[in-house]
């Protein structure tokens, strides 16, 4: 142990602590007052301090940087899977018309077609509408049980039963018999609806269809003829149409064409002339996305300043797509690499008339399994099924630590480990 007459014990014990481990002190060192020695220690310590706030807040820019990588790479995956997938976008098909008289949607097996359609008479559901009555008045019904039959289409009669207390007021008694014929499965609903005070009951047909028609009858007692339920402001109907000048009947609004591959609605009388067709609008703003998702992850790559060595190299298999003859394809559907900042550019005019002039060339370029969609999704599931530290470097604590300083100052011409600091900075991070 070091031992000095003007050296305090806790002066002795630091001196011995830092030079311990065959660190040896250098000649002619004048040790100074224990006073001086800490405020040395506490410049360490602040420095460290700085260096921990420093490697802290460049851990948090790396947890960033991370994140902003993965949530492009998943976007990246996703938009590409728009056309790699089995039900690619360049595959679907859509249903557009001319008067919105008639909306649908069609199957990828559908086959592009434009139909001329005329429809004449929309299906309709059978409407009884009974006689109205003074909602919060009494008698219109008298009490008793009643007892009713309903028949729907071909079906067999469904028979209900209510009963009227002589303290139900009129629309009580009606929602009573209306709650009855929608719980009794007739093929029927019913509903009381309001005019101003007066109320009154509605009964239509669970379907449309010229088969689908319905009849009441009183079975006991006479709720049926009392309300003039057979009153029937609607008939139920079939739809008809033509379809490129051929009459169709159907009892739904709802029908199928091209061999069931495209669903129509009817919506109003009329003419209409419907397409199924790709759209090349959805297509483009794929296409768009795509790019700038790609566009995104190279840009987080070319502000880096920490990429690996297979960061570098990510990008390549996108980019050698535009090299050699396919370089002049994708710029002809209007889609170009800047060989400066590596960003991909769409010119969407040019790739509209591509759609149009020569849709198969698209497809085989942007869905094909060579093709540029096929290739971003393989980026994009190299850079999630690898951690992050494969594409960038994380801080380094090492880059952090600094041991050498001049600790004793006065008559001292060489730095000497400071491994206080080290411990302080160990300690605080």
């Amino acid at each position: 142990m070091v031992t000095n007459s003007y050296m305090s014990p806790i002066n002795s014990y630091l001196y011995n602590m830092l030079y311990s481990g065959g660190v040896k002190r250098p000649q002619n060192t004048v040790l100074q007052p224990t006073d001086d020695l800490f405020s040395q220690l506490n410049l360490v310590k602040a420095n460290a301090t700085i260096s921990t706030a420093q490697f802290q807040a460049d851990q948090a820019g790396y947890r960033d940087q991370v994140a902003g990588f993965t949530n492009a790479a998943n976007a990246l995956q996703t938009s590409s899977q728009v056309f790699t997938n089995k039900d690619s976008i360049l595959e679907r098909k859509y249903v557009t018309d001319s008067s919105s008289a008639i909306t649908g949607s069609a199957t990828n097996a559908a086959e592009p077609a434009v139909y001329d359609f005329s429809v004449q008479q929309l299906a309709s559901a059978q409407r009884n509408e009974g006689a109205s009555v003074a909602a919060s008045g009494f008698g219109a019904i008298a009490a008793g049980r009643y007892s009713v039959g309903i028949t729907a289409g071909n079906g067999q009669e469904k028979q209900l039963t209510v009963n009227i207390l002589s303290t139900d007021n009129n629309k009580q008694a009606l929602t009573k018999l209306a709650n009855a014929i929608n719980y009794t499965a007739s093929g029927v609903k019913a509903e009381v609806k309001m005019q101003q005070d007066k109320c009154y009951l509605s009964v239509e047909g669970k379907n449309t269809g010229a088969a689908s028609g319905f009849t009441l009858r009183d079975i006991s007692n006479n709720l049926v003829s009392t309300l003039n339920l057979s009153n029937k402001v609607q008939t139920s109907k079939d739809a008809v149409y033509t379809v490129n000048g051929e009459t169709k009947q159907a009892a739904s609004n709802q029908i199928k064409i091209d061999s069931d591959k495209v669903s129509l609605t009817l919506k109003s009388t009329g003419t209409d002339k419907v397409t199924i067709a790709g759209d090349s609008t959805k297509t483009v703003n794929a296409v768009r996305e795509l790019v700038a998702n790609y566009n995104e992850i190279n840009y987080n790559l070319q502000n880096a300043d920490n990429l690996t060595k297979r960061g570098e190299k990510l990008l390549d298999t996108i980019q050698s797509q535009f090299t050699g003859f396919r370089r002049g394809q994708y710029q002809n559907i209007g889609i170009t690499l800047d060989g400066q900042t590596g960003d991909i550019n769409v010119d969407t005019n040019r790739l509209n008339k591509a759609l149009r002039d020569n849709p198969t060339a698209v497809e085989r370029l942007l869905a094909g399994s060579t093709g540029l969609a096929a290739a971003t999704e393989k980026t994009a599931h190299k850079a999630l099924s690898v951690p992050a530290s494969g594409y960038f470097k994380a801080p380094s604590i090492s880059n952090y630590l600094n041991y050498g300083s001049s600790i004793f100052g006065v008559g001292t011409s060489q730095n000497l480990y400071n491994y206080s600091q080290g411990l302080f900075f160990d300690l605080l991070v």
